[in-house]
């Protein structure tokens, strides 16, 4: 077979890895391939669906010979709601997929060889580990309402689920609620596209420590002589999900398509879960930022603590910290702790979890980085030891990076979620006179593509 391979063809090909996004990727003599839904091993008939200078892109037909590594997916969904791209991968091979992703993305982007990758530390679970999970009520294809998640193929649509394999058996029954409670009560469902309909979200949160859940659900707001019976909601679900100790039901008005809770339009119970890690306690609010796999959080937080080496007398500027809950985790091994975030309401949750656990070493400022990095070198009254930096999935802003750089601390702490912005930013580090001291890959995100770095930087 030449290279001149055309859109809507059918092709044989053997895949031999996977890549960043998740796809299988295979060559066609020479010419990469991406397959999604394939595994390292399988050789596949597949369609071409695109064709580019560089690469193909095609759709399974047959699995021709599966790969040994080749499992069944638990979940009914699966290929159809556009998540969990790998489940049908065993997990020691997903493990070894993230751990070379990692690796390529190293030597072949930031252009760094010899460079050794600790083996990645796994999930201690693989399913039913989400502690956050975010629902659209929307319409099938043929019109019913449904609950679930927006389909792949068509965003105006939402795929109908009765289960989900990565949350907590509780919050299937609070799905199974929520569908009921709207169907029997002809309530119309959100259009994304008309901006019409009334029932919008279900957020649903998680504590591993307690068992007990806080239940959100948004709609447009209703009018008067059709309000909606809140209690009555509420009440199904308490008498169906005991766990679920907290529910709001908020309006939300404005056109895009995110949870968000605008005002409140009815509350009962608890307005917020507590978690915990190890020692240190969380309260966590329904908007607050939390790491969604609250096992595998215990385990990449402690590889951030033997990152920072901490001795009980190092300072430490926690960059982009969200709600603080790495640099309270790590706070009763410092000296001092100074977190440094944007997000005044972040800020808030921060300092009540600093209280809840007694902690009087950390300090924690909202603001725009540029300001607060000034006020905090002046509390430190100098650099800090230590620096933590965890970015979004896009990296490092270009002067936010450099600023920080620029207090030249002996060490800095790089978590990201993302491989390819982290070689990009690696490659700014290093040319500022820090050298790469250690690579820890840690697995949050079982059954898809995703996955944490810890890099430790000395100066």
């Amino acid at each position: 077979m030449d290279n001149e391979v055309r859109k809507g063809e059918e092709v044989e090909v053997r895949i031999d890895r996977l890549a960043f996004g998740g796809a299988g990727v295979g060559r066609l003599n020479g010419l990469v391939t991406f397959v999604p839904f394939t595994a390292p091993g399988d050789v596949v008939r597949a369609r071409i669906i695109k064709r580019k200078k560089s690469h193909a892109e095609a759709q399974v037909v047959q699995i021709v010979a599966p790969s040994p590594d080749r499992v069944t997916p638990p979940c009914p969904y699966f290929g159809v709601c556009g998540g969990c791209a790998w489940q049908h991968i065993s997990y020691a091979r997903q493990l070894e997929a993230k751990q070379s992703l990692v690796q390529e993305a190293i030597e072949h982007i930031a252009s760094l060889r010899g460079v050794a990758v600790s083996p990645i530390l796994p999930s201690p679970v693989q399913y039913r580990h989400r502690n956050k999970m975010d629902l659209t009520f929307g319409l099938t294809p043929d019109g019913a309402p449904a609950l679930g998640f927006h389909r792949p193929d068509n965003f105006r649509h939402v795929l109908d689920i009765e289960t989900c394999r990565i949350q907590p058996e509780a919050m299937d029954r609070i799905v199974a609620v929520c569908r009921e409670f709207i169907r029997q009560r002809d309530l119309s469902c959100y259009d994304p596209v008309r901006h019409t309909g009334l029932m919008r979200h279900l957020m649903m949160r998680h504590s591993v420590a307690t068992g007990s859940l806080l239940v959100v659900v948004t709609s447009a707001t209703p009018p008067a002589e059709a309000t909606p019976e809140y209690a009555e909601l509420a009440r199904r679900l308490r008498e169906a999900v005991p766990e679920a100790r907290g529910f709001v039901w908020g309006a939300n008005d404005k056109p895009a398509d995110v949870m968000n809770v605008e005002r409140v339009l009815y509350r009962e119970g608890e307005d917020r879960i507590e978690e915990r890690l190890g020692s240190t306690r969380f309260r966590i609010s329904a908007r607050s930022f939390f790491q969604t796999n609250t096992r595998a959080t215990q385990v990449l937080y402690d590889a951030i603590a033997d990152g920072l080496e901490l001795d009980g007398s190092k300072t430490v500027l926690d960059a982009y910290c969200g709600t603080g809950s790495i640099g309270l985790y790590c706070a009763r091994r410092a000296g001092a702790v100074w977190g440094l975030e944007l997000i005044t309401e972040a800020v808030w949750d921060a300092r009540a979890n600093a209280a809840l656990n007694g902690l009087e070493n950390c300090r924690f400022i909202a603001g725009d980085i540029r300001q607060t990095l000034r006020l905090a070198v002046e509390g430190l009254h100098g650099r800090p030891d230590c620096v933590i930096v965890d970015p979004p999935r896009g990296g490092m802003h270009k002067k936010a990076l450099a600023g920080l750089l620029e207090l030249e601390a002996p060490a800095l702490i790089y978590v990201s979620c993302n491989p390819t912005t982290l070689a990009r930013d690696l490659t700014d580090i290093l040319g500022k006179g820090y050298r790469l001291a250690r690579i820890q890959p840690v697995d949050l995100f079982p059954q898809t593509y995703h996955v944490e770095t810890v890099c430790r930087f000395e100066k």
